[in-house]
């Protein structure tokens, strides 16, 4: 699955919505790159937090699975043997939306955000 891949897939698709979200609404603006830079180092900072967690749980499975496997940008495979892939359990679009809150709860406060900015004309942005 995506975790053969990246050690944090939804901290990556978090960080992409907030920039396609702050790119499309403010553009190429300086604050726009502000925020960004904001968001990012928050993110690797939770993501930091989070690999410490794992590997106090979970101590070398964890280690050699991270050593592996990239934090944020996927490698490409290179080999078939590496390539092979089991066919992925098939799952609800209930349980897949269930799942993935913290997108949807994202997805919303940037919403909201944007909204609440263009109604009060931000001058700053």
């Amino acid at each position: 699955g995506i975790y053969s891949r990246v050690r944090h897939p939804l901290y990556l698709s978090n960080i992409c919505i907030c920039y396609a979200f702050t790119l499309f609404h403010l553009g190429w603006q300086i604050a726009t790159f502000i925020f960004a830079g904001m968001v990012t180092l928050f993110v690797n900072f939770l993501a930091d937090s989070e690999e410490k967690f794992l590997q106090n749980q979970f101590g070398n499975d964890y280690l050699a699975w991270a050593e592996k496997t990239p934090k944020f940008i996927p490698k490409r495979k290179r080999n078939a043997e590496e390539n092979e892939t089991k066919s992925p359990a098939i799952r609800s679009i209930f349980s897949a939306i269930c799942s993935d809150v913290w997108t949807w709860i994202w997805l919303l406060f940037y919403t909201l955000l944007l909204l609440v900015r263009r109604n009060l004309e931000l001058p700053i942005f």
